[in-house]
């Protein structure tokens, strides 16, 4: 017999402020970020860790959940820092080659808020040629 977890209750509860973090991450809104974790109780943090963490696709590329927090500290430092505030319009972020490139050198995705791939077709193609040499 399976007996309910102490987190149940609480998992159940923070779905809803899981989605809307996820929201506000993805707009990359500091601010409501801030407001949405800051009235939380340890356990609500910890259940909404969790209730986040089964949100995060499978085929995700880590630079790409984590890039809204890389901040340059100076303008010498955009060189190493992902790019993610001074793209130009029609511009967007390769997370596999790390380069910035222009949204034509990325796959239609339609499932994606932006719309396409988060790697370019060259980045793509390169895996889809490693993943091919791998399983022969």
């Amino acid at each position: 017999m399976n007996h309910a977890h102490p987190l149940d209750h609480l998992l159940d509860e923070m779905l809803p402020k899981a989605i809307e973090l996820v929201v506000c991450v993805r707009d990359r809104d500091r601010i409501a970020i801030d407001d949405i974790l800051r009235p939380l109780t340890v356990m609500q943090t910890r259940a909404l860790a969790i209730a986040v963490a089964v949100m995060v696709p499978d085929d995700g590329v880590f630079s790409d959940l984590i890039a809204w927090t890389h901040v340059p500290d100076s303008p010498a430092d955009l060189d190493e820092q992902l790019p993610y505030d001074v793209l130009a319009p029609g511009e967007k972020w390769c997370g596999g080659c790390e380069r910035v490139r222009s949204e034509r050198e990325f796959h239609i995705d339609r499932s994606r808020r932006d719309g396409l791939f988060s790697r370019c077709k060259h980045c793509r193609r390169d895996a889809a040629a490693r993943q091919l040499r791998e399983a022969a």
